[in-house]
């Protein structure tokens, strides 16, 4: 469920942040914003997001150097870039520092919550194949199909 969902979104132009945010709280996520990456590197101290929207031109330390610091410090956290330079070599840049996704701005809401929700159903797919990796190696006696069906069910889906 959306509501259980926490996203940081790090974007020092006020009006892109309270956008970001607002369209997101409105989808049902539960948004911390910071305004640098000095201030979302603050925020992981306390929480660990499970997407991060980062722009790549913040002051100080930017969108680029934040992304490497962001994986190893929140492997698991989904990172998604927000940017007004939507040049190739950016966006090459970013995906090859671990971001799944690469928006220019402006952007629109639809195109934000989907960013969002393609992001983040990547995510259920690899702990759900996590999840079922694990039991099937665990239980050697169980059949694929019922190893399956147990793990889709506990993940909250129907077999």
């Amino acid at each position: 469920m959306a509501h259980q969902i926490r996203i940081l979104a790090i974007e020092d132009e006020i009006t892109v942040q309270f956008f970001v945010s607002e369209a997101l709280r409105y989808a049902g996520y539960q948004v911390t914003a910071a305004g640098s990456a000095e201030e979302a590197l603050g925020c992981l101290n306390t929480d660990h997001p499970a997407l991060a929207i980062v722009d790549l031109g913040l002051p100080g330390m930017g969108g680029l150097e934040l992304l490497p610091i962001l994986r190893a410090r929140c492997p698991d956290t989904v990172l998604v870039v927000l940017s007004a330079h939507d040049t190739r070599s950016k966006a090459l840049l970013a995906l090859r520092s671990g971001a799944v996704d690469f928006l220019p701005k402006p952007c629109t809401t639809g195109e934000l919550r989907e960013a969002v929700r393609v992001a983040l159903d990547c995510v259920a797919a690899r702990q759900r194949q996590q999840q079922l990796l694990t039991r099937l190696e665990q239980d050697e006696g169980a059949s694929v199909a019922s190893v399956r069906n147990a793990v889709i069910v506990e993940s909250g889906g129907t077999a």
